[in-house]
């Protein structure tokens, strides 16, 4: 009968880097059907998202123009990171005006009611 190779040192920097893709492919599995839809946006590159399509200066007139293609209401990711942009006031209080409760973490001052 012949025996399985033993591992007797440490582990190989192959199979670590190998451990650590395999977690984070895992995580991005995992993590895409936990949260709720987000609204659309410009399909993300892997591992980097957006970031080579956020624009580092004049960003309002990208994200105009990314609401003429995916609405008023767009998001966007970069390097793991979640950004929705809201482009019009209208959507804003759409969004905020019937929630306001829900949005706001202020504790409520009562001296300030009076």
């Amino acid at each position: 009968i012949s025996q399985l190779p033993v591992m007797t040192g440490p582990i190989s920097t192959i199979d670590a880097l190998f451990f650590v893709a395999l977690v984070y492919v895992l995580k991005l599995i995992i993590d895409r059907h936990r949260h709720r839809p987000l609204p659309p946006g410009p399909k993300p590159l892997p591992l980097l998202g957006n970031l080579l399509d956020i624009p580092r200066k004049q960003s309002h007139i990208t994200y105009a123009g990314w609401a003429e293609v995916y609405g008023d209401v767009i998001s966007f990711s970069a390097l793991g990171n979640t950004i929705v942009v809201v482009n019009s006031a209208k959507a804003a209080r759409e969004l905020l005006d019937p929630n306001v409760s829900v949005y706001s973490d202020r504790p409520v001052a009562p001296f300030a009611e009076m």
